[in-house]
């Protein structure tokens, strides 16, 4: 910890890691999976458990239908995988008296705490074995979202992330703006690129289709997420010793999510088109609590 003599009440954390994992629990990404049966066709295929264990509907061929009856790509957790990341983390903090305001001592306090994440490599398959002869690609997945990227379970890293909080303290009152801010995110290159166009051009075809507030006619590209900032504010006014009140608005500014379609990425992450567990899904909302002492 860094506190410098010169400014009192500022403090600075800074840690580097780096972590290698042999041997990690995963499963087969679904390229993996399929490259393990078509890369190498031979009349042996049709036996092998890389290829057998591919469960498609028995009428059409396909991956989809019902999960009683198609399984689609059917992965078994193993510890063949390795996982390596290495990064910064930082930790700011300062904290002032600003004298009197409106006859009640004031004070400001700041907070930062951020992540760089300098890069982390995935291999799902990097033992092999009889069911997995073929090693998986050590993939990049800092900044990038696919169901190949993302350990453990398909959830997104991007490159920057940080939360900076500001707290304006006026004698028993809190005012308080926190800002959360993701780094922009690409799907992961070397494969086939998601929808890119004007929804609804071609009915057919083009996702969420028909009904209101279901983006008609808007152009949007899959391929991409901008970065995102939200905002949060919070009043906490100290009623006396044994009762404190507390207001907040969470996504201040009702920052939609980013719609990327419901195949950017794993079904454990995405869901409803999005990524609910890194962005807001549910847009500005208002919550009052109470606290009390005894």
């Amino acid at each position: 910890m860094i506190r410098p003599r010169f400014l009192q009440g500022f403090s600075a954390t800074i840690d580097y890691y780096k972590i290698r994992i042999t041997h990690a629990i995963t499963l087969p990404t679904p390229d993996d999976m399929i490259n393990n049966c078509f890369q190498n066709i031979t009349a042996a295929s049709a036996t092998s458990p890389a290829c057998t264990r591919i469960r498609r509907n028995a009428i059409l061929g396909t991956l989809d239908g019902s999960p009683a009856e198609v399984f689609g790509l059917y992965g078994r957790l193993s510890n063949s995988g390795k996982v390596t990341t290495d990064g910064v983390d930082l930790t700011l903090d300062y904290r002032r008296k600003l004298g009197m305001i409106m006859g009640s001592p004031a004070k400001i306090a700041l907070n930062f705490s951020g992540n760089y994440t300098h890069s982390q490599k995935f291999q799902a398959v990097y033992h092999t074995s009889p069911e997995l002869p073929v090693q998986s690609l050590d993939r990049e997945c800092v900044g990038y979202y696919s169901a190949n990227c993302g350990f453990p379970a398909g959830g997104l890293l991007p490159k920057y992330t940080f939360n900076q909080r500001s707290t304006v303290s006026i004698g028993r009152v809190d005012l308080s703006l926190l800002r959360r801010y993701i780094h922009k995110m690409r799907y992961e290159p070397g494969l086939e690129a998601l929808f890119r166009g004007t929804i609804n051009s071609i009915p057919t075809t083009s996702p969420f289709y028909g009904g209101p507030g279901t983006f008609n006619g808007e152009t949007v590209d899959f391929n991409r997420m901008a970065s995102a900032n939200y905002f949060d504010w919070t009043t906490r006014f100290n009623v006396n010793e044994h009762l404190d009140l507390t207001f907040t608005v969470t996504n201040l500014f009702d920052k939609k999510p980013p719609i990327v379609g419901n195949t950017a990425g794993t079904t454990t992450q995405n869901t409803g088109n999005t990524f609910p567990s890194t962005y807001d899904p549910l847009g500005r909302r208002f919550a009052m609590g109470a606290r009390m002492k005894f």
